[in-house]
């Protein structure tokens, strides 16, 4: 994988594979996030593919400003259920001109 840096587009796509879950009876997902700088918050994925199992999100270049390591965790919701996915870390970097 190639790295991540400050002001980069990144198409970001999420495997959600949850054991037993039907991912065909999703009703909603998001992405909750802690920040580098600890704060928080939920993105709400563009694209929820129910075959490959995984959720997606564009985060764009202008809203990419913090270097670190970010944390994010899937949430998919089946019926009023919200069920949380594995949380994963996302790196990055600073850009050095």
């Amino acid at each position: 994988m190639s790295k991540l840096y400050i002001s980069q587009q990144i198409d970001l796509v999420i495997d959600c594979e949850i054991t037993g879950l039907d991912f065909a009876d999703v009703t909603s997902a998001v992405i909750n996030y802690t920040a580098p700088d600890t704060s928080t918050g939920t993105l709400t994925p563009g694209v929820v593919n129910t075959v490959a199992k995984t959720v997606g999100y564009q985060i764009l270049a202008t809203t990419n400003t913090q270097a670190g390591t970010w944390l994010l965790q899937p949430v998919v919701t089946v019926g009023a259920v919200p069920i949380p996915g594995t949380v994963i870390e996302m790196v990055i970097h600073a850009r050095y001109t």
